[in-house]
């Protein structure tokens, strides 16, 4: 029902983007890249391409490649520009087994937006998974201090 208008030449991103996670759900895995290349060509630092590309990549374990993406876009992004591919960043190093480089980018991105809590609590996630309920303390006070609403029952 949708094939024809999907096909059209020109269509909006989040269209482009749906019709990626539909082949990607239907297991059209290659074609979901194409339409996510696409994508990235025109969006070079779009959050929601680069989730769905990582994702992919995950999928068909390629964490490598997904990897040798995301880097250069991070550092090609000014301080304060690139939290959130940073944390998308991170947690693919997280995934992938690299905790130690995780550990030191979200705090690299911790350094670089102090109103921000995001990397303190996932760092403090990473420091539960390594089992340090100290380390979670001080972070979760930390990000509290940053001025974000938690909920106590989460943490």
């Amino acid at each position: 029902m949708l094939q024809p208008w999907l096909s059209g030449r020109s269509r909006p991103r989040k269209l482009t983007l749906f019709k990626a996670e539909l082949q990607r759900r239907n297991g059209q895995l290659e074609a979901a890249r194409r339409s996510l290349q696409y994508l990235m060509r025109l969006h070079p630092n779009d959050l929601q391409v680069l989730q769905l590309l990582v994702l992919l990549d995950q999928e068909q374990g390629r964490h490598h490649q997904a990897k040798a993406e995301l880097t250069p876009r991070f550092k090609a992004l000014e301080p304060g520009q690139r939290l959130e591919i940073g944390l998308l960043l991170a947690d693919l190093l997280r995934q992938g087994g690299s905790n130690q480089a995780a550990i030191e980018l979200y705090g690299e991105l911790a350094q670089e937006d102090a109103n921000d809590a995001r990397p303190l609590l996932a760092l403090a996630l990473l420091q539960q998974e390594q089992g340090d309920p100290e380390a979670v303390h001080a972070l979760v006070k930390q990000a509290r201090e940053r001025g974000i609403q938690t909920d106590e029952t989460i943490l």
